[in-house]
């Protein structure tokens, strides 16, 4: 419907269901010989989700501590994604955006 569809950054249940579909995944896929690495997300942006006001300016470190244990932490998404996969596959290469539609900095 050209909506965001933000739950993932709002509840943590979701975060199940993503750790459920990659190890699933990876279980089905691992040792295969077309897949290079797993892109768990791409360009995850929970800052616009949750109302950062502009992501261009301000302290990203504050306001990364100010969601830190939330369903908008992004490194602990990661973390869970990470366990996940790696409880079936160890060796595959995983890719981990940054948040803010991958943003460099």
């Amino acid at each position: 419907g050209g909506r965001r569809d933000d739950r993932l950054w709002k509840d943590r249940s979701y975060w199940r269901q993503s750790v459920r579909f990659w190890r699933d995944l990876a279980q089905a896929l691992r040792g295969h010989p077309a897949i290079a690495a797993y892109d768990l997300l791409n360009e995850p942006a929970p800052e616009v989700a949750l109302g950062k006001p502009s992501f261009w300016k301000g302290s990203y470190p504050e306001w990364q501590r100010s969601v830190r244990g939330t369903a908008g932490d992004l490194n602990a998404f990661h973390r869970e994604l990470v366990e996940g996969v790696r409880a079936v596959d160890g060796r595959i290469p995983l890719l981990l955006e940054t948040g803010l539609y991958a943003t460099p900095w």
